[in-house]
């Protein structure tokens, strides 16, 4: 698991969320790397955010999966934990996605 650290909060990222930036970026580059670059800004940014402000994502009692939020992030959707002190990133998934059967299986 990759821990990503700011001034004042933590980010971790599961390796499932690490694979699924590096397939946004792999698509993304097809057309742009300047496009994919700039996504994957914009994710380290809110990671961040998310970090320092956790309560900012909506929670996601459907997943069942205790703590879990999300936070969108343009087309895409962030699923994170709460952790002490930051954020454990779980999945970044495109909106479109149907998400409740990656859920079913304990991410623990």
């Amino acid at each position: 698991m990759e821990e990503r650290r700011n001034t004042t909060a933590k980010v971790l990222i599961r390796p499932e969320a690490e694979e699924d930036l590096f397939e946004i970026w792999l698509y993304l580059s097809e057309v742009s790397e300047d496009t994919a670059d700039a996504l994957t800004k914009t994710f380290d940014e809110k990671m961040s955010l998310l970090a320092q402000h956790p309560e900012m994502g909506r929670e996601r009692k459907e997943l069942n999966v205790p703590k879990m939020r999300s936070f969108p992030v343009g087309h895409y959707v962030l699923f994170y934990v709460p952790i002490e002190q930051g954020i454990d990133v779980v999945r970044i998934l495109h909106s479109r996605r149907d998400i409740l059967p990656l859920f079913e299986v304990s991410i623990e």
